[in-house]
């Protein structure tokens, strides 16, 4: 397969020098009340 390289080390371990995207689903949090301890929380 052409792009990939990687190396093995001694404990016969693949070493790939492609790094895989990491993504993170992030959404912000629903607000129940506009209160001070609600929004502290």
């Amino acid at each position: 397969m052409s792009g990939t390289r990687y190396t093995v080390d001694p404990d016969g371990d693949v070493e790939m020098s492609i790094l895989h995207p990491i993504f993170e689903v992030i959404k912000a949090p629903e607000l129940t009340s506009w209160e001070h301890a609600a929004l502290v929380e």
